[in-house]
């Protein structure tokens, strides 16, 4: 009976960064302990459980059903994790292990705690804005915030049409060659946009549909992964499917945007020193923390023509990292040096556009 009980405590356990994910991060490999650093306590812990770390009691629900179907997705990704981070495998463009790679990516990122926060925020304060309360919503909100009861369940159901809509992203491995080694966090996704950044559009540029987006994946301490728009960026040699990483300061940018990233905690093997974490920390203070939620209301309205017309446009945007990112190696392409944006709110892939017009 007592095996029994922990093994109900142990599923009442459930994780929304992977466990077999955060095991590339364990300290010394052995897939035990991990180093933990949290960011409002200023606490580093160079050994702390590994199984304790991003997971929340019941998060997919009670009856396990949405837990054991993520189990089943990872069961096919841990192995391929496993052998890219131990034994050198890249996966070639198209192949099944570039499918499980995004995966990984979309379903790591829509999983975390932060997502569902902007989710009831953003419903949240949309009301606020356009009601001035909350009214006969109110019963529903809890300290002026949605709490949305499935909202996993609600997010996760998007999985495979975040993947369809991230397909058409090429994808490359971030070799680090320097004496830092990457962190991870309780978010590890970072999404970023380098190109719309360089154009002074901050607000709405790092959607998984946008124009320009790159998303990054820390691997382990050697190893990350970029999903990237490939019309806007030149990565490396076209005919490699990496891009080794020589100068310690793109490394240090790179943690950096973990720190921004993420929600309480980062993450990290043995080959991090608190004196290593605590300067990323410093720096990362000094830039704007991502993920936050901003109301728009526009005080004028125009129609497609330009004329302004009597009516109201309320969005949200989020934050996004925002660090004038520049990694040797990462250029733009000669299209994206001449392209000529539009005049929406949101630039988007023509990917994009595509899939709309099948689904509609």
């Amino acid at each position: 009976m007592l095996l029994k009980y922990e093994s109900m405590a142990e599923k009442e356990k459930q994780h929304f960064v992977p466990k077999f994910y955060l095991k590339r991060f364990s300290f010394n490999e052995e897939e035990q302990q991990i180093g933990i650093y949290n960011k409002t306590q200023g606490k580093y812990i160079q050994q702390g459980s590994l199984k304790a770390q991003a997971y929340k009691k019941n998060y997919y629900g009670k009856d396990g059903e949405l837990e054991d179907a993520l189990g089943m997705i990872e069961g096919k990704m841990a192995p391929l994790l496993s052998k890219i981070c131990k034994e050198n495998l890249i996966p070639k463009d198209g192949s099944k292990g570039h499918f499980f790679l995004l995966m990984l990516l979309v379903s790591t990122d829509l999983r975390n705690p932060v997502i569902r926060e902007m989710m009831d925020k953003a419903i949240s304060q949309l009301l606020l804005a356009t009601q001035g309360d909350l009214g006969q919503f109110s019963p529903f909100f809890e300290n002026g915030t949605l709490n949305l009861i499935n909202a996993p369940q609600i997010i996760m159901r998007q999985m495979h049409k975040q993947i369809v809509l991230c397909s058409d992203l090429h994808f490359k491995f971030l070799i680090n060659k320097t004496s830092q080694a990457f962190i991870t966090s309780d978010n590890p996704v970072i999404k970023y946009n380098q190109f719309l950044e360089g154009r002074n559009i901050i607000d709405a540029a790092t959607g998984s549909s946008s124009l320009g987006i790159q998303m990054i994946l820390p691997l382990n301490h050697r190893l990350s992964v970029m999903f990237y728009d490939s019309k806007i960026y030149k990565v490396g040699d076209k005919k490699k499917m990496t891009l080794d990483l020589d100068d310690i300061q793109d490394v240090i940018q790179l943690n950096i945007l973990q720190f921004l990233n993420s929600k309480n905690n980062v993450l990290f093997d043995h080959r991090i020193s608190e004196n290593d974490i605590k300067s990323l920390h410093s720096k990362a203070k000094q830039i704007t923390q991502a993920n936050l939620i901003k109301t728009h209301k526009p005080s004028k309205v125009y129609d497609k023509f330009g004329n302004e017309i009597n009516s109201q446009i309320v969005y949200n945007t989020v934050s996004a990292c925002i660090t004038n990112l520049k990694i040797k190696g990462i250029k733009f392409t000669e299209y994206a040096k001449n392209l000529t944006l539009n005049n929406r709110l949101v630039q988007m892939r023509e990917h994009y556009y595509k899939l709309q017009s099948k689904w509609e």
